[in-house]
């Protein structure tokens, strides 16, 4: 139990500087409670979202997430459970092609 605890704060700390906000290349128009708007005509991304409760598999869960695309996007404690969040750009899937007729 003591090892789940100190990894989940090492990961904690770790989104925690990691998501630190950054301001480069906003406008002073965009420092408000309200995001800047997307420039006009720019793509904007869709994402595929996870959330688990790892329970006692937080490394497992972990070293699989990460090769896949996902990324630690935020935690959470309850009394009795940790749940992490995850997010991945969305790809959507390629067209099927139908069957070849014999």
């Amino acid at each position: 139990m003591r090892s789940t605890f100190v990894i989940g704060v090492m990961v904690g700390l770790a989104v925690t500087v990691g998501c630190t906000p950054s301001v480069r290349g906003v406008s002073a128009a965009g420092t408000g409670p309200h995001p800047p708007a997307m420039p006009a005509g720019a793509a904007i991304p869709t994402w595929d979202h996870w959330c688990v409760n790892p329970q006692d598999q937080l490394a497992q869960v972990l070293a699989e997430a990460g090769p896949q695309g996902w990324e630690l996007v935020g935690m959470t404690m309850t009394n009795t459970a940790l749940f992490m969040c995850f997010k991945r750009p969305h790809v959507a899937a390629p067209p099927t092609t139908p069957a070849a007729a014999p």
